[in-house]
């Protein structure tokens, strides 16, 4: 099934990832984010496989919650949550969206390496007139994508643009617990890993068209259907003093709970990047 938005006659394969970065060069600004984190990137090619782990057997955690909107100039109205639960190298996902685009994929990345944060309305440029914030424009902020939260099959930076693996629909249910390389893991618990959910409707058609021009990823993949939509920073705070059998519990559990909120705001709204505060939570995953 071709991605949305290809050119006809280009190669299928494309729409499995092969074309993400390879085959055109990157803007300036990005391309001296990339190298600062290429060492990151090959160490991710080396990982395990999925785990399944049942619900019942996951530890209590911490809850971590913020507000946030859209991204800005993107003309996106939807919102959504998001929840991950990390132990050790398994990270337990889950997250729900709604009002975006319907009948189209929307690609689920886990970006990290740049400030930990979503990008502002000073990251928007014009694109084929109309000023809108890239995926390559957000780096800076949020750092290159570092992992794949696809449906099923692999996870890595491979499948950035798997778009036959990513939840179609604008009320996205995602859950889905995968192991992550140590060096994902190490950015999510040094509060510098972002939630990123892409696909936008600048235009409002219902379809993912040329408004934008060609995607600054991959020129054979429209603007809008690998622009930022919803973005969230995935921040660990420590958790409130136990002690007893519940301190006990917790440092056996090594599990950190961050949980996103993100919801509608103004489009230039500096409030995007409230910071996030913690809430104790002994319920199970």
């Amino acid at each position: 099934e071709p991605a949305p938005g290809r050119r006809p006659g280009r190669d299928a394969a494309a729409a499995a990832g092969g074309g993400w970065l390879g085959r055109h060069r990157l803007p300036v600004a990005a391309a001296v984010v990339l190298v600062a984190v290429a060492g990151a990137a090959v160490a991710l090619l080396g990982r395990s496989g999925d785990k399944t782990k049942s619900a019942a057997a996951a530890p209590a955690g911490q809850r971590v919650t913020g507000k946030l909107g859209p991204v800005p100039t993107n003309n996106v109205n939807g919102s959504g949550t998001a929840t991950m639960r990390l132990n050790g190298r398994s990270l337990k996902i889950s997250v729900d969206t709604a009002r975006l685009l319907n009948g189209s994929p929307h690609a689920l990345h886990i970006h990290a390496g740049g400030k930990g944060i979503c990008p502002d309305a000073s990251a928007a440029a014009l694109h084929n007139g109309h000023r809108s914030i890239a995926t390559h424009a957000g780096v800076p902020f949020y750092g290159p994508a570092v992992e794949s939260l696809t449906t099923r099959g692999d996870t890595s930076t491979r499948s950035l643009v798997a778009f036959n693996r990513y939840p179609t629909g604008s009320d996205v249910k995602y859950r889905r617990t995968i192991t992550v390389t140590p060096i994902v893991a190490s950015y999510i618990r040094k509060n510098n890993a972002v939630l990123v959910v892409h696909g936008i409707d600048y235009n409002h058609n219902g379809v993912y068209d040329g408004v934008l021009e060609r995607s600054d990823l991959d020129r054979s993949l429209t603007g809008e259907s690998t622009a930022p939509a919803l973005c969230g920073p995935l921040v660990a705070q420590k958790q409130p003093k136990a002690s007893g059998k519940r301190a006990q519990v917790r440092r056996r559990s090594g599990e950190t709970v961050y949980s996103v909120a993100l919801t509608a705001q103004p489009p230039a709204a500096s409030a995007l990047l409230c910071p996030l505060t913690a809430h104790g939570d002994s319920r199970p995953a």
